[in-house]
């Protein structure tokens, strides 16, 4: 009892408002040493959770301001930042979608955890080789400044004790019909195999430039629960083997990267399947 309490003591010391180091660094003892650790307690406790939608990636049922000046068809982060005052759109949105008081508030209701959707564009300012080959290619300057806002959204529900799973949402080429995926294109062309192979380098970055915030920032911020690694994939022609193959290559990759970070997949409303392939993925050898 008095080393669960002393852990609870240690955490408490860490929640605080402070700016990130520039420097990277492997994960800080503080985190990582004994059971129950900090990461463990945010990664593994109940998780009563809510997404905050439209703020990185925008939803025009959700939120219509931001779309006054997007190109028609005017339902997609694509068509926004292809209209007039882009960047300024999207910059006053993510700074007034959710602020301090909104997090108090969250907190207050008992939640202690956040799903934030973000697309492959928003890491262009970390890496700009995000956007090569996309639809977003020549759209980098509109989104260079996301990341500092996604990094201070995650510094920022730590204050508030809130755990924070970063989901990649829009991916390239799409994996799914949907505006929410990034462009409005009906086509979905994430299942080309460039578009894999390019989602799971996007990732690999994605999970690198994530430990890197979280393990430099001063304290270091234990809260990141997890990276889902795509929403809602709607496979062309019900091909589910080629995406449960694209699974393994990827958690593979990211594996390599940290084997403790938690990985969530979007199951294709296919529960029971995915969890068969998930299992049989675990029950492997590392």
């Amino acid at each position: 009892m008095g080393k669960l309490k002393s852990f609870f003591q240690n955490l408490q010391q860490h929640v605080g408002d402070s700016q990130p180091s520039q420097s990277t660094a492997a994960a800080p003892p503080t985190l990582t040493q004994g059971f129950p650790n900090q990461q463990d307690f945010y990664r593994f406790r109940k998780q009563r959770g809510v997404n905050l939608g439209s703020w990185f990636v925008l939803e025009r049922w959700i939120t219509d301001h931001p779309f006054r000046f997007a190109k028609d068809p005017g339902q997609s982060d694509h068509d926004v930042a292809r209209g007039s005052q882009a960047k300024d759109v999207f910059e006053t949105h993510w700074d007034e979608w959710i602020k301090e008081e909104d997090w108090k508030w969250i907190a207050e209701r008992g939640f202690n955890t956040v799903r934030i959707p973000i697309g492959f564009y928003h890491l262009c300012s970390v890496d700009p080789s995000v956007l090569v080959g996309t639809d977003f290619a020549a759209l980098g300057y509109v989104f260079e400044g996301a990341w500092a806002r996604i990094t201070l959204a995650i510094a920022s529900a730590h204050r508030h004790g809130i755990g924070v799973l970063i989901d990649l949402h829009a991916a390239p080429g799409k994996q799914n019909a949907d505006a929410h995926s990034g462009t409005s294109s009906s086509n979905v062309a994430f299942f080309d195999s460039t578009h894999k192979a390019h989602t799971t380098r996007i990732l690999t970055s994605l999970l690198t430039n994530l430990l890197n915030f979280t393990r430099t920032h001063d304290p270091p911020l234990p809260n990141l629960v997890g990276i889902e690694l795509l929403n809602e994939p709607n496979p062309p022609n019900g091909d589910h083997a080629a995406l449960q193959k694209w699974y393994r290559t990827t958690i593979a990759a990211l594996r390599k990267i940290d084997p403790d970070m938690p990985l969530y997949i979007g199951d294709s409303w296919r529960t029971d399947e995915y969890a068969g392939c998930m299992g049989s993925l675990a029950a492997q050898p590392s």
